[in-house]
């Protein structure tokens, strides 16, 4: 299992999206370099990306997206953002924790990731918070890497 909360921004060399670490320019991990390296990847049973745009890529669509790379790297689940994710957002950490809660009792990851963002949607009556709770995508398997 491998959680990142951070930032994922577009290399402006056209080569995909990158994961920042301790500033935009160092540290950065390409989709690219992903699917060039899949024995350092492969042994994750689940990769969660709380980062902006994860499961898109520069055509915007999952055709170049650092989540698809992380599945051509033989990483049977991933669990993206569609859009920005705002640093701030309360309610974004709030479906981490429910998620994880839910794959702990055994639950399928898309009916774990669907139960969290609704118990999280139920808190929140609109503005900014609830925007934030809907980008979330599972990709690949939904079997449970705990079953």
């Amino acid at each position: 299992l491998f959680i990142y909360i951070g930032h994922t921004v577009i290399d402006t060399q056209g080569r995909g999206w990158m994961i920042a670490g301790r500033g935009l320019d160092q540290d950065l991990i390409s989709g690219e370099f992903i699917e060039q390296k899949p024995e350092k990847f492969s042994d994750l049973l689940l990769v969660h990306l709380d980062s902006c745009t994860s499961a898109i890529g520069r055509l915007l669509d999952f055709r170049d997206s650092l989540a698809l790379s992380l599945l051509r790297a033989g990483v049977p689940s991933v669990v993206a953002t569609q859009w920005e994710v705002s640093d701030k957002s309360k309610s974004r950490l709030e479906v981490v924790i429910e998620f994880y809660q839910r794959v702990a009792q055994g639950k399928p990851l898309d009916q774990a990731i669907r139960e969290a963002e609704i118990a999280v949607l139920r808190r929140y009556s609109g503005g900014e918070e609830r925007y934030e709770l809907s980008g979330c995508l599972l990709l690949g398997s939904y079997l449970n890497p705990t079953s």
